[in-house]
């Protein structure tokens, strides 16, 4: 369970099944809000959404609306347009790479 730093979430490119039905972001955004609330996650946090799309949700813009509502009432920063390239847990906790 994440409890402070930066918490990455990335979304993959386009087209992907489950974009939204089998999506956990907002649950986990939820979930970290609650256990902030609780003191077991620090209020010294962020959130950021990592994607290489232009959008957050490809076939509902109603739903890609409600998606960036969302994030940012939850404060998460949305990078749009970058690619995950890897991820080396031998650097602090880890160290992300994004293009």
């Amino acid at each position: 369970m994440f409890t402070h730093g930066t918490a990455v979430f990335y979304l993959p490119e386009f087209p992907f099944s489950g974009e939204v039905e089998a999506s956990n972001l907002l649950l986990a955004l939820d979930s970290m809000k609650f256990f902030e609330k609780i003191g077991y996650v620090s209020p010294l946090h962020n959130v950021v959404v990592v994607t290489p799309n232009d959008r957050l949700v490809s076939k509902s813009d109603l739903l890609n609306q409600y998606y960036i509502e969302k994030l940012e009432s939850y404060g998460v920063e949305v990078r749009y347009g970058h690619s995950l390239t890897s991820i080396d847990k031998g650097k602090f906790w880890f160290f992300i790479k994004i293009k």
